[in-house]
Parts: C-alpha cells; structure tokens; sequence
C-alpha cells in the first residue's frame, strides 16, 4: 500500500481567516488529516484534524483557521493512516506583510465547474481576469474588486469545454501574471 501523497497544499488569507487547502490521494481504507501551524516553521501543533475514507480523500479539503494569529504563519498537513504511516506535506507561509501582486494559485487544478484563485494585493485594487483556451480565444472576462493582503476569488468555468486554459490577472497599476489549469 502507498503512502498519502499530496497532490497540492496551499493557504490564503480571506475574510479574517487563513484556509488551508489541499488534496491527497490515498490508498488506505481511511486517513486523518491533522491540519498543523507554526509560527516559526518548526515546532507545530495540531489546530483541527479531518477523518476520510478512501472515497472522501479523492475530494479535495479546506480548513479556516479562525484563531490564527497575525504577522507569520507557517502551515502543513499531517496524515495520519490507519496502518499508522504518517506523511507530512510541504509547508506553506501566509504572511500578514504580503509585498507582491499576484495572482498565485488556480485551486484545485484540475478544475471541475469552480475554481478558486488565490491572489495577493498589497492594497486595495481592481484586477481584470481574462481566461484565455489554448488557440489564444477569450472564453471568459471579469472585474474583481480585492482588498489588501491575500483574496480569494471564485471562479465559475462551468460552460467551458474540457481542456487547457490559461487565466490572466492584470491589476490597476498594470502588473500581470498568468496561470494555467485543466478543465475537466
């Protein structure tokens, strides 16, 4: 039997709560996901712990972190299986100082009918989505409004075919960025 193997573990700050999210694929019959946080990236402690079948670990999970505390937050999940194998993810920082606007993650990839974009913006801003199909047509434009620090923005791909796509994020002062993802 193999080991929990993370597809991608992420964290965003959104409407005063660090998420977490991520996806595994698990071989086991049944798996705890302890979510984990740090402040300096090495002691962690348990914050929530999620319990999976085998059939829940092919969705993916989220975790609002509403005690977090401000300034530095370092995160990663913990699996624990029923045979006892434990596996670690990778570790993800959320910071209170975001510096750089962009547009970081296509959460999950691959999409099914709703994304979700993680995006940072050191103020408040506009930014223009534009997804783009792979033989360069528009297939979809929005305007978001965000606000300081880390956003989370919901992305409705439901109408477009199965297939690779690209999404742009432009913001006011014209700095932009572009990532790819799969429709399925």
């Amino acid at each position: 039997m193999l080991p929990v193997k993370f597809s991608y573990v992420n964290a965003a700050k959104a409407n005063g709560s660090n998420t977490v999210y991520w996806k595994a694929a698990c071989s086991s019959a049944e798996v705890t996901f302890n979510v984990e946080r740090s402040t300096d990236g090495t002691s962690f402690s348990t914050v929530n712990s999620i319990f999976a079948s085998q059939l829940r670990c092919a969705q993916p999970f989220n975790y609002a972190d509403n005690s977090s505390s401000a300034g530095t937050v370092f995160y990663r999940i913990r699996s624990v299986e029923v045979t006892g194998v434990v596996t670690y993810s990778t570790i993800v920082k959320l910071s209170d100082q975001q510096k750089d606007m962009q547009l970081k993650a296509v959460l999950p990839n691959p999409v099914t009918d709703q994304a979700q974009l993680s995006i940072n913006s050191p103020q408040k801003d506009e930014i223009s989505l534009v997804v783009v199909s792979m033989d360069g047509k528009i297939v979809q434009q929005s305007k978001v409004q965000l606000q300081a620090g880390a956003s989370i923005v919901n992305l409705d791909v439901s109408a477009l075919q199965k297939g690779v796509y690209m999404v742009k994020g432009t913001f006011g002062n014209g700095e932009s960025n572009t990532l790819r993802f799969i429709k399925q």
